[in-house]
């Protein structure tokens, strides 16, 4: 009788646990229809919209500025993908109706400055229907952003990236010797160190150390639909393919595959590794996170219950928040471990920080707060916690010009602290 009763109480921690888990999830939105991507800042936005269907006859895209608590539809346009820059402006594809047919294709790059209330067309990359690759369409953790365009019938195709969130873009052409070799990008990186690298459908991953005026490939094994990132921290280069993960320690020369437990590298979704170095791996069947890319964390499974997905659409990560687009037409969040959902010194202040990357100096714009406090300790920390530059700014509400010229090309933290709260965000110095 004693070990039934320890049976049965263990069995009830073991539910509770389970509903304690599943209550970890928060539904934040739900569309009318199958809904799709997410993309996130680093402080409060959000936005989804609801994906392509060939019987939808309207279209809802909707914003969040507070972690996705209310939302506002912003758009009743389609759109294949879209990510904020780090001044939280939002950028993303439209689509357009292939002439003739019931089709869309990724076509035009929207921008919006002011959450949504307007929008202008920049940057359409490719003049005709269907170029615009809608893949390549992001920016990684070092703020680099990409975009791409291909042209089958002219073999001609590239990307076009930018450092200085959106102001400027350079054209790198992925053409390499002919029709035959014409490659096309899925997803672009440029590195701390420099070098460009793309991986393609089913050609392997090629690099460039002349701003793509020669292309060569580091690994020609089979490997499609992979995303590349750079490490923050130890600057090692990854690509998660359709069936592996590939580790680089040597700036991309040689890749070796990692053996993660369990593995998962199938229908894969979505790869990111975090400005903290932690890695976020989604696939159809679920959501998992790791700080090796090797021993990895199961945190969001669809279990067609409480949930009613059957599987993952996407996944997108904040400073404070996991996100999660599910089959049920559902966005729904999760507080990050180690977070208190705040991003900011209190609930009315906020901080930019620009240009991000930087190169000699840097600005610091503090607005709102209502804190009697007006001085604020700033530090700036590199990768390895050292204190590279410590000061004090006088007063709120203003904007401040740092000189960073001293410091080298890398990855560093700022620090900011009133006394009452502190906020953390990351800097790339790019020389």
């Amino acid at each position: 009788m004693k070990n039934f009763t320890i049976f049965l109480t263990a069995v009830l921690l073991l539910s509770m646990a389970k509903v304690t888990l599943s209550q970890e999830w928060t539904p934040i939105f739900n569309f009318n229809g199958v809904n799709g991507q997410i993309a996130t800042s680093n402080g409060d936005k959000v936005f989804t919209y609801q994906a392509y269907h060939f019987m939808n006859t309207s279209y809802e895209a909707m914003l969040s500025t507070d972690n996705g608590s209310t939302w506002a539809q912003v758009h009743d346009d389609k759109f294949a993908t879209a990510f904020f820059n780090n001044q939280e402006d939002l950028y993303a594809v439209r689509q357009d109706k292939f002439p003739g047919t019931f089709l869309y294709f990724p076509q035009s790059i929207y921008l919006s400055t002011d959450d949504g209330s307007s929008w202008t067309t920049i940057d359409t990359v490719a003049n005709n229907m269907g170029q615009v690759n809608a893949s390549v369409f992001r920016m990684d953790n070092n703020g680099t952003m990409y975009t791409a365009f291909r042209d089958f019938g002219a073999n001609t195709g590239g990307f076009k990236y930018s450092t200085d969130d959106g102001a400027s873009w350079t054209l790198i052409p992925t053409f390499l010797s002919g029709p035959a070799s014409y490659t096309d990008s899925y997803s672009a990186l440029l590195t701390s160190n420099g070098d460009f690298f793309i991986t393609t459908y089913n050609q392997g991953i090629y690099k460039s150390t002349d701003a793509g005026a020669s292309w060569t490939n580091v690994y020609n094994s089979f490997i499609t639909l992979a995303f590349l990132h750079e490490h923050p921290s130890t600057g090692d280069l990854y690509a998660a393919s359709l069936g592996t993960v590939l580790k680089s320690t040597d700036n991309g020369e040689n890749w070796v595959e990692v053996d993660p437990e369990p593995w998962m590298a199938m229908n894969i979704k979505e790869f990111e590794i975090t400005s903290d170095g932690t890695f976020y791996f989604a696939n159809l069947g679920g959501a998992y996170k790791s700080t090796d890319c090797i021993h990895w964390e199961s945190i969001w499974v669809p279990d067609g219950k409480e949930s009613r997905a059957s599987s993952l659409l996407d996944m997108a990560i904040s400073d404070n928040y996991v996100y999660i687009s599910a089959t049920d037409s559902t966005v729904y969040r999760k507080l990050r471990a180690g977070s208190t959902g705040i991003n900011s010194l209190d609930a009315s202040s906020s901080i930019h920080v620009y240009p991000n990357p930087a190169q000699n100096f840097v600005m610091v714009n503090i607005n709102g707060s209502n804190s009697s406090s007006t001085q604020y300790n700033l530090k700036i920390t590199d990768i390895n916690g050292r204190l590279v530059y410590n000061t004090v700014l006088p007063y709120k509400g203003s904007i401040h010009k740092l000189d960073i010229s001293m410091l080298q090309n890398g990855f560093y933290v700022i620090s900011l602290n009133n006394g009452i709260q502190s906020l953390k965000q990351k800097l790339i110095v790019r020389k």
